[in-house]
């Protein structure tokens, strides 16, 4: 099927806060408002993922309009194996082989901005 594809800056909060905006076209299609990534500063190598829609039904439709969404051109993630939706939220974490692995994430996100739904 279709593919919704958006590049545009990042808003980036101190001190490990990214933000991706999703186009108007993709939160018409499917209702998701933003990907806020938390870069964990614990050692731990991961990073929270925190999917933000408009409304809590589009949250729980997520998985049935969209087959995957892609980060910065390599990180991409079935939408089947996403947790649950908790009201507009769906929360999850991502973690990474190593230190290398994480830092590479982090550095992505500063230069190749970019996210990619894969609509059913």
């Amino acid at each position: 099927m279709s593919r919704l594809i958006v590049r545009r800056g990042l808003n980036f909060q101190l001190p490990n806060i990214f933000t991706i905006e999703t186009s108007e076209e993709m939160k018409l299609a499917t209702g998701l408002d933003n990907i806020v990534f938390t870069a964990n500063k614990d050692g731990s190598f991961s990073a929270n993922v925190v999917l933000n829609f408009l409304f809590a039904n589009t949250a729980s439709d997520f998985a049935n309009t969209t087959e995957w969404f892609k980060v910065l051109g390599g990180f991409k993630e079935l939408t089947s194996e996403l947790p649950a939706s908790v009201d507009t939220q769906i929360s999850d974490v991502w973690f990474f082989l190593n230190e290398d692995a994480f830092l590479s994430f982090e550095r992505e996100l500063f230069t190749d901005v970019s996210l990619e739904l894969k609509l059913k």
